[in-house]
């Protein structure tokens, strides 16, 4: 390999390795930013109070048993 064509393989390798590394630092964000994501959620998730379950015997009557006879 000629001294002209180590110097550009060498200066494409440099971009390539920049790139590279540019797009590590965006993932590395990206996951940072998902992971206090589910973080919060999870917290959401644990604070939120569970319904009561409605007691469907006592509720369900049919249309002619509320009217008095």
């Amino acid at each position: 390999m000629t001294p002209n064509r180590q110097s550009a393989e060498i200066a494409r390798l440099r971009r390539e390795l920049a790139k590279a590394q540019a797009d590590r630092e965006v993932l590395n964000a990206a996951l940072e930013s998902m992971g206090k994501a589910h973080a919060l959620l999870e917290k959401l998730a644990e604070s939120a109070e569970p319904e009561p379950l409605k007691d469907t015997s006592e509720t369900t009557q049919s249309p002619d048993s509320s009217t008095p006879e």
